[in-house]
């Protein structure tokens, strides 16, 4: 009982929207219609065929006629839930589409249910298009999906964050650019080097949010005083001393997501916004991986690998 696979996209990719929202059924229909499902890869974009229903039990009526390659569903709904529908998908037999769910739903015990069932995804209402359209590539094994040299490095470093940090609810929230804006008051530096002749090889880079959430969680930090580094900008020394371990102990993974070759830990420090070789090396244009985590109720930080 495993959800269908796409091995070639030579037809319209079929996706069925399941939500008792007809505003949230346009709203999804609009993200993925108007931004192209294939990745950075190169590949043409893939066209989509969409359809709707109400709940989960119109979802199944029209399963067979559609055929659809995802469900992306609602949880809440009448009639059947979207974990109702994705529990009779998996004991109907044989092979079924993909489900992945939209919605507001923020019980872990309930979405670890989804998870134990065979969900594909669960995004977060209100959702950024960004987050949704990386959910259903990878859903959907499209270009820009699992098979994609950028999501493979999302997906390292998804599971090394979890690794590191396997108490905090931080999720790999997206992977758009850090750019110098993003910069706070206090920003990590670190540094990697070649083995062979110590050169840096690879720069490590967190903003302040960054570096309070990482650090903070690494230090043992209670929610509150998490939340109040994070209003104040300026992560204290328990918080960054833990920021600059954890990418310290990255730096196999730094490695691998440039390529970079044998590398030597250097060091790491907090410099200010105002630090030129931090606002450099974010506006270069060279080889580089950039990361957006995000902690519920804590907001979003920014973090990247780059080569000089």
């Amino acid at each position: 009982m495993s959800a269908a696979t796409l091995p070639m996209i030579d037809r319209p990719v079929r996706l069925l929207v399941v939500d008792d929202s007809r505003a949230m059924q346009a709203i999804i229909r609009r993200v993925l219609e108007t931004a192209p499902l294939a990745g950075p890869s190169g590949a043409p974009p893939a066209a989509v065929d969409i359809r709707t229903a109400a709940d989960g039990e119109e979802a199944l009526t029209q399963r067979d006629a559609f055929a659809p390659d995802l469900i992306i569903s609602d949880w809440h709904m009448p009639r059947m839930s979207g974990l109702e529908m994705l529990q009779a998908l998996r004991q109907s037999g044989g092979t079924h589409p993909a489900v992945g769910f939209v919605t507001t739903e923020t019980s872990e015990q309930l979405l670890q249910q989804a998870h134990t069932n065979g969900a594909a995804f669960v995004v977060r209402k209100p959702f950024r298009d960004g987050d949704l359209l990386e959910a259903v590539r990878r859903a959907l094994a499209l270009p820009g999906g699992p098979g994609d040299p950028a999501l493979a490095r999302t997906e390292a470093m998804r599971h090394w964050l979890a690794s590191q940090l396997p108490n905090t609810p931080l999720r790999l929230a997206g992977t758009e650019r850090f750019t110098p804006e993003a910069l706070g008051p206090q920003n990590l530096l670190a540094l990697y080097a070649h083995q062979a002749d110590g050169q840096v090889a690879v720069i490590g880079l967190a903003n302040t949010a960054a570096v309070c959430i990482i650090g903070g969680s690494l230090a043992g930090l209670s929610p509150q005083r998490l939340r109040e580094t994070l209003l104040d900008g300026r992560p204290d020394a328990a918080s960054r001393e833990a920021a600059v371990g954890f990418f310290r102990d990255s730096l196999p993974l730094a490695r691998a997501q440039l390529e970079a070759g044998p590398l030597t830990w250097k060091g790491g420090n907090l410099v200010p916004r105002e630090f030129d070789k931090v606002r450099l090396a974010l506006a270069r244009q060279g080889q580089r991986v950039d990361y957006r985590i995000s902690v519920p109720g804590f907001g979003d930080g920014h973090l990247a690998f780059l080569r000089p």
